[in-house]
């Protein structure tokens, strides 16, 4: 064998067109791939200790499936990571035996996206840190204007008109006091939130080569990279968006890497010191008082009356996440159902009929992407309008949000603000397409 099994991707599928187009896209990254059409050639492929990068499976195989292959991987105390990619969605019981027993890292439909599928892949292997920009990119957003993401849009564009003064007031009140209880509660659950990513990460340092526990601490990092700077713990984001950048840099052969790892204890140290000063500032949770409920009361039974409430479905595995969006868009007079388990947006926009979906980019073993891609191909959700919530800050992350099937999408961590903006802009430009009948015109 020309290649060596440890630096390389197999993939094992029975359709040789598959494997072409997924070995193509593969070895433009500069990726090198070993194909296997059955279950029995895989095995063969990487007997012994011939470990490859990572593995992408077709949920059916001839013969022995895809399934039982991965269940024999894992029966050996094999930890290298496995895609599974399948024609068909698979449920919520079958999802979390694939995450939970089988330890498969991403779930994936088919047909895959091309543009998308190798970024995808990228994400689960060890690879250089990615750079944060010098400045900010300029992209052309689905409203065909141009955006800096970084600066603050002018005040001007955050005029929401109101029926009345008050209300508007009132409303903003409301809003403050349960923004302030979310920050409070999530304060003092990022205690041991750290705590977790900071002895993931050393377990992981004591198993190198164990790219499940490195996976792990990476989706650990980045949810509270995502969420604690949308709260208001800005350095606790960035520490973790650190930690984050290390752990895809690092590479068990890198006679360098032990300064990676200084750096990386480094970023631990400097986030948990942040938290223990935000949780030393901050005051008693906030509660629900008789006058916080009397001000709520009236704001929803003023602006129930002014306005049809647009449904907004937002969909991230992180429930502080959705709790703050379903608190800000709440005191916009929108109605927000959250959804915590990802697997079930399909039953989710069945029963609650959304207007728009926030969509989570990187949850674990989904891809955003991929459930945008559910969506699109389903009639009845295929012009919803989806805005996608990213860590990703490049022009080819903010690329893949439109490939994917997107409107639009919002960095984390989320300005209360421009969260408004964008969610009214696309719910406006929504509306403009459809008749005076509803339906969409195209």
């Amino acid at each position: 064998m020309d290649i060596p099994i440890n630096k390389s991707i197999l993939v094992l599928d029975d359709d040789h067109r598959f494997r072409m187009l997924v070995g193509h896209l593969l070895r433009i990254k500069g990726f090198e791939v070993i194909e296997a059409s059955s279950a029995q050639e895989a095995a063969a492929l990487i007997a012994g200790d011939n470990d490859p990068l990572l593995a992408i499976v077709d949920y059916k195989l001839p013969g022995d499936n895809g399934i039982d292959w991965i269940a024999q991987v894992r029966k050996s105390g094999r930890t290298f990571p496995i895609v599974i990619v399948s024609v068909s969605w698979c449920d919520q019981k079958t999802f979390h035996w694939l995450r939970n027993i089988l330890k498969v890292s991403l779930v994936l439909r088919k047909p895959i996206v091309p543009e998308l599928f190798a970024q995808q892949i990228e994400n689960l292997l060890p690879l250089p840190a990615r750079p944060l920009p010098l400045q900010a990119p300029m992209i052309e957003s689905a409203d065909a204007r141009q955006v800096d993401l970084y600066k603050p849009m002018p005040e001007s564009d955050y005029e929401l008109k109101t029926a009345a003064e008050i209300v508007a007031q009132l409303k903003d009140l409301s809003m403050q006091s349960k923004l302030a209880a979310v920050k409070t509660n999530y304060a003092n659950q990022l205690i041991n939130s750290w705590k977790e990513l900071s002895d993931t990460t050393n377990k992981f340092k004591q198993d190198i080569d164990n790219i499940l526990l490195r996976n792990e601490a990476i989706d650990q990092a980045h949810k509270i990279r995502g969420t604690a700077g949308s709260v208001g713990f800005a350095q606790v984001g960035e520490a973790a968006g650190r930690i984050e950048d290390l752990l895809y840099g690092i590479d068990p052969g890198d006679p360098l890497k032990e300064v990676i790892w200084f750096e990386m204890y480094r970023a631990l140290t400097a986030g948990e010191t942040c938290v223990k000063e935000a949780l030393g500032q901050l005051k008693a949770p906030v509660s629900e008082t008789k006058e916080n409920s009397a001000i709520n009361e009236e704001v929803e039974a003023t602006q129930s009356a002014l306005i049809d409430k647009p449904r907004i479905l937002t969909v991230d595995d992180d429930e502080v996440m959705t709790m703050l969006i379903s608190n800000i868009l709440s005191a916009e007079s929108m109605v927000v159902r959250p959804l915590n388990e990802p697997i079930l947006i399909m039953d989710a926009v069945e029963k609650f009929k959304p207007d728009l979906i926030l969509l989570d980019v990187v949850m674990p073993g989904l891809s955003g992407y991929d459930l945008c891609g559910l969506l699109r191909t389903t009639e009845k959700w295929s012009q919803v309008p989806v805005i996608f919530l990213t860590s990703r800050t490049d022009q080819i992350g903010q690329a893949a949000a439109f490939l994917a099937g997107g409107n639009d999408f919002l960095n984390k961590p989320i300005l209360a603000k421009e969260l408004v903006v964008r969610v009214k802009a696309q719910l406006a430009r929504s509306r403009s397409k459809r008749s005076p009948s509803g339906i969409l015109v195209s």
